[in-house]
């Protein structure tokens, strides 16, 4: 919120630019630049036409895909001939944000060049002695050529078209003098003659080019006697706010001095006076920006010598510069209607600015203190509309905040306060007076009703209690005065339709000369005491990670589960994104479509009609609490949506990506996807493709940070199309867990399945089998009958003693009342090491009959008590719940594997443990299987695979326990030390103190406090550090 560009500066050196025949830029900005070699402008990307001054902004915020930052590109920048020079180059870079709020601004670059082979290339020039430019004398020309070549004649050099009378330097040198008659003064071309024979003496001889880019040049020569311009008012290189007049002193009397001689930007000056070596030229003012003076060809200005010495117009300091600036703000030279006019009716008015201007919006010009609603036009003229304003006296001002200004390289601002700036009109109000606002509002279903609450768009009088009619009752009392709010209390009538209407004959009028009558209107409420929607309108498609990431294409679905039409008038988004409804109903068994942007929905569903939208803010792509509310306050539904835990399905490997591209070069395909941080030798499984050579499961090759290459049969079209998914499944030679949740970016939207059962829980939703999701119709994943949902699963003690016996429960739902048949525990002893084959699992009944510390019997809360077992034991298990119909679910949810296949491969674990931790310290237990505690940590710690586990954490707050977390090596220099940092991650769904991770540092702990304490008193920002004891498998990893 401070600053919306920033400037970069870096030199770079270059030994020879003529070896420097292209010149190309690879750079990544965040979200617009403008890029200059020397101050010669080379790259423009993303920044509007023109000088940007130092509050400017980007066109639009840049593309990030899939939200890892904007793209690397490639930029290839004008020829470098013209602007590297030998030693040292500054490369100067304006970077740019879209909006001053952003939260963040990035920019990197790299420059390069395609340098030839020197033995292959023809001789070219390397050098002048003297350089080009201005000289005194000129009868001899030094050429050094990039190679030894031969051939060279005097009369090959032309000077002024006239040839060089000699040459000297040798059969073989790069080295060549030319001499010649000095040629008259003034411009001085040096060029080659057409018939030129000069090659390199390689073994195929390369012939020099005469007329290649650098080969010809040019000298100013100068007459020492000859009258120059010794000064000049303003002074050369002066920034001016305003220039008509130039004065200039030669360095002698002169004569043949005309007004026409003098050029400003090309255009001669239109008067003149002075004498002898003073003169005044007199011009319009030019353009603002830069002024360069100069003279015409032949100006026949001449000294008063015999013979006469004539001035040289092209001759160093002779001609020059300004920098007109532009300090003068815009103001309003004319106005239609004219301001001060008397006007029946007045519902635009076009404005004339004194210059062109930039910046104008409608909400800029208030008309009595209201924006307009449009504005056309550009330039100095625009033309704003707005409805007829219901007064006699009507003000034009300006909004303090607007941003009209000039079109200055530093803008000049619209002053709005200025005296000419604002203005009246005059009209007859006939204009009758509106309800503009009523509190409950209109159509809505209450559960009572005593009073009405109302604003008139203008001062009335005549308001008395009899004037409001409702359900043929008048009204007992009102208070109010002017516009309002007036509120009318009244006696609560029947449940059912209310209907509201002014009496007939009302003396509601405004203040106008004759006042104008109320121009009522009608309205009607549903009076219901016992009206409630929770759980009738739900929330039931959820797209918050579009394909492509754009915020614009983000959506939710909703559906009356009841069997009435209700009315959505003044409902609201409150949490998530925010949107009060309009006035609309959905029916009985409907569906409504919710969009961030309804022109982009319409855009991707043309076929979809039942959609509004247009709300603020942005949905998370990780999790979310969405909350929709009645228009009377009650929280009709509340989702937190997620793409981990219940949300999502845990696989093995370490996570899928969206494949931006593949394409293919014989039997090598590369594999594009932004910042993938895979390593050489990994192996990942792409599927999705539509050409089946580029699915499967390949090892890794060619890596760079944004690609891969793998090996493919056969000759599949290139590049591949399709949603194409890449999985990694070997990490640095370990596979562990990740979540998969297709509606995460992978073009699949959240469906709830059953509606008969509760939207809160992840295992009532799934991702969309139908790319793009089902909005405005029923969800491609919905069914009526489903297996029974497990809930709440937990375990008791969270640490339990090897005396202690452990219950686990689970709350189980079924969409029929009496619809579970069965639940299971499946449990075993893993405190070993068992490979690939760990033992069966025991079973045992989970019961509802309050004897197994389940609660009261028939609650829906299902335990099973398992036995003591030995310290240090660790216990896996799983909960399996089957209804009537036999469909049944487990928890946790079978895991998928790379073969495609699914099992109970990851599931919960709970440890005996008889240590007494007895300091104050908080304590983080972790506990996995004893398989995966035998390869974590792993030998190759480059890597970032998870294992499962589940958390247990104890604090002066409580015991807390968290189940299917994932645990891995974290750190960059630090993760071969041992013992080794970790990273604890948590289900989204489930989050733990509203985090879903932790960092456990083993490493230089002491630091880590301090410089975090340091940090955060210094008012940097930083996170919270804590000392704990940390377990693992009930082991101190210290």
């Amino acid at each position: 919120n401070t600053y919306s560009t920033i400037y970069l500066r870096i030199p770079f050196q270059v030994a020879n630019p003529a070896a420097i025949t292209n010149l190309l830029m690879r750079a990544v900005c965040d979200d617009g630049f403008i890029a200059w070699i020397n101050g010669r402008e080379v790259v423009r990307y993303n920044a509007n036409p023109g000088d940007n001054p130092y509050n400017a902004f980007a066109i639009s915020a840049v593309n990030e895909p899939y939200n890892n930052g904007a793209a690397w590109s490639n930029y290839a920048l004008p020829t470098p001939v013209d602007y590297l020079v030998a030693g040292t180059n500054i490369l100067a870079v304006h970077v740019l944000n879209a909006t001053l709020n952003s939260s963040d601004l990035g920019f990197d670059a790299q420059l390069y060049t395609y340098m030839a082979d020197p033995t292959v290339l023809p001789p070219q020039l390397l050098a002048v002695i003297p350089a080009a430019g201005s000289v005194y004398a000129l009868t001899n020309i030094t050429v050094t050529f990039t190679e030894p070549v031969g051939g060279v004649k005097a009369s090959d050099l032309l000077i002024n078209g006239s040839p060089a009378t000699s040459v000297s330097g040798g059969p073989s040198n790069a080295v060549y003098t030319f001499s010649f008659t000095q040629p008259p003064y003034g411009l001085v071309q040096i060029t080659w003659a057409s018939n030129i024979a000069i090659t390199d003496f390689d073994p195929v001889p390369k012939s020099f080019n005469g007329n290649a880019p650098g080969a010809t040049w040019q000298y100013v020569l100068i007459n020492p006697n000859a009258p120059v311009v010794a000064s000049q008012i303003p002074s050369a290189g002066a920034s001016v706010t305003q220039l008509t007049s130039v004065t200039i002193s030669f360095s002698k009397p002169v004569t043949g001095v005309d007004a026409a001689d003098l050029l400003i930007n090309g255009v001669p000056a239109t008067n003149i006076s002075g004498s002898g070596a003073n003169y005044t030229f007199s011009f319009p003012q030019p353009a603002y920006g830069t002024v360069s003076i100069g003279w015409t060809a032949n100006p026949g200005i001449v000294d008063l010598a015999q013979p006469p010495n004539s001035f040289n117009p092209a001759q160093t300091g002779n001609y020059w510069s300004y920098t007109l600036i532009d300090l003068l703000p815009p103001v309003i030279v004319g106005q239609i209607p004219a301001a001060g006019a008397f006007v029946t009716n007045l519902t635009q008015i076009t404005v004339i600015f004194s210059e062109p201007v930039q910046g104008v919006d409608a909400s800029d010009l208030l008309i009595n203190g209201a924006p307009a609603s449009s504005v056309t036009g550009s330039g100095s003229t625009y033309t704003f509309t707005f409805q007829q304003p219901n007064a006699t006296i009507i003000n034009v001002s300006w909004a303090v905040g607007h941003g009209i200004r000039d079109l200055a390289p530093t803008p000049n601002s619209f002053n709005s306060s200025s005296p000419q700036a604002t203005w009246v009109y005059y009209t007859p109000d006939t204009v009758p007076p509106r309800v503009a606002q009523v509190t409950p509002m209109p159509g809505i279903t209450l559960k009572s009703l005593n009073s009405i609450i109302i604003t008139f768009t203008e001062p009335v009088v005549g308001v008395t209690p009899d004037d409001l009619v409702i359900n043929n009752q008048i009204a007992r009392s009102v208070t109010g005065s002017g516009e309002g709010p007036y509120v009318f209390q009244f006696s609560q009538p029947a449940a059912g339709t209310v209907e509201v209407r002014w009496r007939q004959g009302n003396d509601i009028r405004d203040l106008a000369t004759p006042p104008n009558p109320l121009d009522g209107s009608e309205w009607t409420y549903q009076l219901d005491p016992n009206a409630t929607f929770a759980g009738k309108i739900l929330i039931n498609e959820i797209m918050f990670n579009p394909l492509g990431g754009r915020p614009a294409d983000e959506w939710i679905e909703l559906f009356n589960s009841s069997t009435g039409l209700v009315n959505l008038t003044g409902w609201k988004f409150t949490r998530g994104v925010s949107f009060t409804f309009p006035n609309v109903s959905l029916p009985a068994g409907g569906y409504l479509v919710v969009a961030a942007d309804v022109a982009a929905f319409r855009s991707k569903y043309p076929n979809v009609s039942n959609v509004i939208g247009g709300w603020t803010g942005q949905l998370a792509n990780s999790d979310e609490t969405i909350e929709l509310t009645s228009a009377t306050g009650e929280t009709v539904n509340r989702v937190h949506y997620a793409t981990e835990g219940d949300w999502a399905r845990r696989e093995r490997g370490c996570g899928a990506r969206l494949v931006t591209s593949i394409t293919r070069s014989g039997s090598t395909a590369t594999v594009t996807i932004f910042d993938h941080g895979y390593s050489s030798s990994d192996q990942v499984l792409i599927s999705g493709a539509d050409q089946p050579e580029y699915n499967g499961r390949f090892t890794l090759s060619g890596i760079t940070p944004s690609t891969f290459n793998i090996t493919v049969s056969g000759s599949p079209a290139s590049p591949a199309t399709g949603t194409i998914i890449c999985r990694q499944i070997i990490d640095n030679g370990q596979s562990g867990w990740s979540w998969f949740c297709p509606a995460d970016g992978m073009g699949s939207s959240l469906e709830l399945i059953n509606p008969a059962l509760p939207n809160t829980t992840g295992q009532n939703w799934s991702s969309s089998s139908t790319k793009g999701g089902t909005p405005g119709q029923p969800n491609s994943v919905a069914s009526s009958n489903v297996a029974p949902l497990i809930l709440d699963a937990t375990h008791f003690p969270p640490v339990p003693r090897s005396t202690d016996p452990v219950t686990i429960t689970a709350r189980v739902r079924d969409e029929l009342s009496n619809g579970v048949q069965s639940v299971t525990l499946f449990y075993r002893n893993h405190t070993a090491n068992y490979g690939s084959s760990p033992p069966a699992f025991n079973s045992t009944p989970m019961l509802d009959d309050g004897a197994h510390n389940d609660g009261l019997a028939s609650d829906g809360l299902y335990g099973a008590v398992l036995p003591a077992a030995a310290n240090g034991a660790v216990i896996e298990f799983y909960i399996q719940a089957t209804d009537t119909n036999g469909l049944s679910r487990t928890w946790p949810a079978p895991t998928w594997d790379t073969n495609n296949t699914f099992g109970q491969l990851a599931n919960a674990l709970y440890q005996v443990d008889d240590e007494a931790i007895t300091n104050r310290m908080p304590v983080v237990r972790v506990v996995m299987t004893g398989t995966e505690r035998a390869i974590f940590p792993p030998s190759d710690r480059n890597g970032n695979a998870e294992m499962n586990v589940t958390m247990v954490s104890a604090d002066g707050e409580g015991t807390d326990v968290r189940y299917l977390c994932g645990l891995r090596v974290r750190g960059a220099g630090s993760r071969s030390r041992t013992p080794t940092n970790n990273r604890l991650n948590i289900p989204c769904d489930d989050r733990w103190k509203n985090q879903r991770a932790l960092n456990l540092n083993c490493q230089f702990v002491h630091c880590s406090v301090v410089g975090n304490v340091l940090a955060q008193k210094s008012g940097l920002t930083a996170t919270d550090a804590h000392v704990i004891q940390y377990r693992i498998n009930g082991v101190n990893p210290a």
